[in-house]
């Protein structure tokens, strides 16, 4: 059979970017594992996350940096308990705690500004907690950490120019000069409208000392023209939602970004579009990203981060089956939540005993989670966590103990997903060690898992939706198996960065994140152990905060000694898979070559092959005595090749290793002809690859 005679590279560093799952003539790559390419030309190990604190709280609204009366940089994270008793948690020198405690309603936005009720020049934060009639009024905080409240209140605040502006459904006000901004008396009595009054405010933004107003109906720009004195949309294309710029932000450069339900829209004020006269120029970012729903958006002043919601790939076949179980007594809800409709729904109200009250999801093939979209959350205070258990076997049941559930539903309270996590490891993939079996639970034999509640009840909690997410198997399951598993099932978050390039931001899959949905980000100077940067990117989650040190003295091409948790954090990239430039022809490999630089002793390299056709990856390795690494005869043929390398970094070096290349030269595979019959195996499910 003739030589192949065009060299083949299967990975060059990925400086295009992620999610290209086949070669299609751009240096990327299809996903990572804390791999970071944003050095020229290499992939390095990323600098991984960090968990600070576990704090089982509601999904934090807004995060403030600032400092303490010493000077000390801090966080502000302004949350509460389900919708009552609000709560301000404070992050400094690599701790969490309780900076305050309110019976009163969970705060929804917080602001910087001054003024203590005496003396005007006195910085305060202040965090809000609602404008209507039945709303709690805003808290204060001093430097020192004194807080107190008077009669004002506030959906949100925001400061403009040298103002502080309020939002109390679809209207706006501004603060009178050099007063206290928790007086109710010190706000105008004239508010200004702002679009429908369907949509309420969702955020007030600077724009060059006017505000800039995000809602479910657009983007407002204040027109100061004296004959106007009104806001006007400048989006007056975008499908409305009243959820449309809750998280919008504005990056230092003149771009704002504004969040739709499909898409961020991102937009440069003082350029024109196409869109029609007087309108702003925008770009859009695809908010359903190939591994996941954006959640969050932050930037420094050189990146863009994004958050991916995980649980974004998901089923209702495989026989999902779900039920309720009442100390035995079962109520089948499958068909009220897998019909699609808002108007049926599983009433979960009366889960009140731990012990025999039950949520039970089965399905005929095993799954790493249950996404769970509500109709009403949970109004319990008291509830501290869900527990998980899966079926064992006729009438057993094993616990999914210590932190190996991943909540993203702050404990029913929003929609989102309850996945298996990594703790403790030996549980972490229950299929694949054999421990999850099928069993008859009310007379249907399937793959179970049940969901309780650990005190308290589930009041208040009803689903219109349910859904799976398929189970993976890990590419190696005996290195980091349940990471890279859940990976390519979509069950963790992902931190993208972006990087502008003209008009075209470039996204690396940079770091994976063991947690739930990341609600908040924030880069920040408040530092935490093993950093030396200068900035830190903080993750907020509804049950934990975490943290990774950013910035250029982070960058792969700069950081020295860098933390990389190697033993017990997965380094993985899946290359994109290649066709050889013949699809239609079946291909045999004879050689393959990977360069790179500072594998060490102390290291493990491992390679990943397989072709299209084979029900199972080849695994060589481990490698450890330096780049290059040559690969000879890979086994078997096929029409496209699938590759993935994994690195173990085992202590923490000066440089960690990276790898800059992975290929075929020519000469070193062979063109085996057409495929004149399928080669596929008789593969049970995808879900065995």
């Amino acid at each position: 059979m003739p030589a192949g005679t065009e060299p083949i590279t299967l990975f060059l560093g990925g400086d295009d970017g992620y999610a290209d799952a086949r070669a299609v003539g751009r240096n990327s790559y299809a996903w990572a594992l804390n791999m970071d390419c944003r050095g020229a030309g290499k992939a390095a190990l990323a600098i991984t996350p960090t968990l600070l604190a576990s704090a089982k709280l509601a999904p934090a609204l807004a995060v403030l940096e600032w400092e303490d009366a010493n000077g000390i940089p801090i966080l502000l994270v302004a949350s509460g308990i389900v919708n009552t008793s609000g709560r301000v948690q404070k992050i400094t020198d690599n701790a969490l705690s309780t900076d305050d405690t309110d019976a009163g309603t969970r705060f929804t936005d917080a602001v910087l500004f001054r003024h203590d009720g005496s003396d005007q020049d006195a910085e305060m934060a202040f965090f809000c907690r609602g404008g209507a009639a039945g709303d709690d009024v805003l808290r204060g905080r001093t430097k020192a950490g004194a807080y107190s409240e008077n009669d004002a209140k506030a959906d949100h605040l925001a400061v403009v120019g040298g103002d502080l502006w309020r939002s109390k459904g679809y209207r706006v006000s501004k603060l009178t000069l050099d007063t206290d901004p928790d007086t109710e008396a010190s706000w105008a009595t004239i508010t200004t409208p702002v679009g429908r009054p369907t949509y309420e405010v969702n955020k007030i933004l600077d724009l060059g000392g006017s505000p800039l107003i995000l809602k479910g109906d657009g983007i407002f720009k204040y027109n100061t023209a004296s004959s106007a004195n009104r806001f006007e949309n400048q989006t007056p294309f975008i499908h409305r939602d009243k959820d449309n710029g809750k998280a919008g932000f504005m990056d230092g450069r003149g771009r704002v970004y504004y969040d739709t339900d499909e898409d961020f829209l991102v937009f440069t004020f003082g350029a024109l579009s196409q869109q029609g006269p007087g309108l702003p120029r925008f770009n859009t970012i695809d908010r359903n990203t190939p591994w996941g729903r954006i959640s969050a958006l932050t930037a420094d002043s050189h990146h863009v981060y994004a958050a991916l919601e995980p649980g974004t790939v998901r089923t209702q076949q495989l026989g999902l089956t779900v039920k309720k179980d009442l100390n035995g007594s079962f109520t089948d809800y499958t068909t009220q939540t897998t019909d699609r409709k808002y108007s049926t729904e599983a009433d979960f109200t009366d889960v009140d005993t731990p012990a025999s009250d039950f949520i039970v999801v089965g399905a005929d093939e095993p799954f790493w989670g249950v996404h769970f979209q509500l109709s009403s959350v949970t109004t319990n205070a008291d509830v501290v966590s869900l527990n998980v258990q899966y079926s064992t076997g006729a009438g057993t049941w094993s616990a999914v103990t210590g932190t190996a559930a991943s909540d993203s539903t702050a404990r029913l309270f929003q929609d989102g997903l309850v996945a298996f996590s990594r703790e403790p490891l030996e549980d972490a993939d229950v299929f694949a060690t054999g421990l999850w079996v099928k069993a008859a639970v009310d007379g249907d034999t399937k793959y179970w898992l049940r969901y309780t509640i650990s005190n308290g009840t589930l009041a208040g909690v009803k689903a219109w939706d349910i859904s799976i997410v398929p189970y993976r198997p890990a590419i190696d399951p005996d290195l980091f198996g349940h990471n890279t598993a859940r990976a390519q099932a979509g069950t963790m978050p992902k931190i993208l960065t972006g990087t502008w390039v003209g008009q075209r931001l470039v996204w690396q899959d940079t770091w994976t994140v063991d947690s739930p949905k990341i609600e908040s980000m924030i880069v920040a100077r408040a530092t935490a152990t093993n950093t030396t940067s200068h900035r830190t990117l903080w993750l907020i989650t509804a049950g934990s905060v975490l943290y990774i040190p950013v910035g250029g003295d982070m960058h792969p091409a700069r950081a020295t000694w860098p933390l990389t948790h190697g033993a017990t954090v997965p380094h993985a990239l899946m290359c994109s898979y290649h066709d050889f430039f013949l699809p239609g022809n079946i291909k045999s490999v004879k050689k393959l070559v990977i360069r790179g630089q500072w594998l060490q002793a102390d290291d493990e390299f491992w390679f990943y092959y397989r072709w299209d056709n084979a029900p199972q990856w080849e695994k060589v390795g481990p490698f450890d005595s330096g780049f290059p690494v040559v690969i000879p005869s890979l086994e078997g043929k096929g029409l496209v090749l699938h590759t993935a390398f994994q690195l173990k970094d085992t202590t923490r070096d000066a440089v960690a290793p990276q790898v800059e290349y992975i290929g075929i030269a020519a000469g070193e595979w062979e063109d085996l002809g057409p495929a004149e019959e399928g080669l596929e195996q008789d593969i049970e499910s995808p879900q065995l690859i």
